[in-house]
């Protein structure tokens, strides 16, 4: 009787560290969604203009906290081919002390057609640290890289796009005022004699 005493005693002390032990892993788990879904999200990319046919880098905080110390480099620097845009004017654009939650912030890049025309590169590797303080993290460290070729490729179809409308509404100006020259066919009267076109 005592044996069958301590074996359900060991029994239940097992279930018990068992049990501690995935109560430990669930509140890691959660802790671990806690912090993802406090943190900010400090993010880059690229946008083209449709309207100035520009390349815009774009820097947003997509999380739900507030940023702190931002900093963003990019390799190789950034360089433009159009010639008024200067990058040494906007480098402080990439430090930014604080970036509450929804924050967002465009800068120009480069002109999309001056882009395409020169030797520049069409990727940027860059990386973002910023710290947390919803998290206590410090010095989260983010890496994108950038390709300007699908942005690029989208200006300068606009720019065919609105090169070829013109010459198009011509071209379906000049079928309609064809069409409107050519006299319509005259119909014959009911009781005309049918042609036999029997030899």
């Amino acid at each position: 009787m005592q044996a069958l005493t301590a074996y359900s005693t060991l029994a239940l002390a097992i279930v018990a560290v068992l049990a501690l032990w995935a109560a430990r892993g669930q509140i890691d788990e959660a802790r671990k969604l806690r912090k993802a879904t406090n943190r900010p999200y400090v993010v880059v990319h690229v946008e083209g203009d449709k309207s100035t046919r520009t390349l815009n880098l774009v820097l947003e905080n997509s999380g739900n906290t507030v940023a702190k110390n931002v900093a963003v480099t990019f390799s190789p620097p950034l360089a433009a081919a159009h010639k008024i845009i200067d990058h040494g004017e906007t480098a402080k654009f990439w430090d930014q002390p604080t970036m509450p939650p929804g924050k967002v912030l465009r800068t120009v890049l480069d002109h999309g057609p001056d882009r395409v025309d020169s030797d520049l590169p069409m990727a940027y590797d860059v990386r973002i640290t910023y710290d947390s303080p919803a998290t206590d993290e410090i010095k989260i460290t983010d890496n994108y890289r950038i390709d300007l070729l699908a942005s690029v490729y989208a200006v300068r179809q606009w720019d065919k796009v609105d090169q070829d409308t013109p010459k198009r509404t011509e071209a379906l100006q000049s079928i309609a005022d064809s069409l409107k020259k050519i006299e319509p066919p005259r119909h014959m009267p009911p009781d005309a004699p049918e042609i036999s076109t029997a030899e």
